[in-house]
């Protein structure tokens, strides 16, 4: 799943708006990858926004 939403970042990179969303069950580590994908893309000036429902992710941010 990382590699997927990275390149199609990448890809986007420079166009006005894009949204990549990443659905999953309870415990397939969308959160720990999501937060690596925030990181990783804001590492590379990629315009980046999370957005999560998780009340405990959003009490640590």
């Amino acid at each position: 799943m990382y590699d997927t939403v990275m390149s199609l970042a990448q890809k986007a990179k420079g166009q006005d708006k894009y949204a990549i969303i990443v659905k999953g069950g309870a415990g397939t580590g969308k959160s720990v990858v999501g937060l690596q994908l925030l990181a990783d893309l804001t590492a590379l000036d990629v315009s980046t926004h999370y957005a999560t429902g998780a009340m405990v992710i959003m009490k640590l941010l």
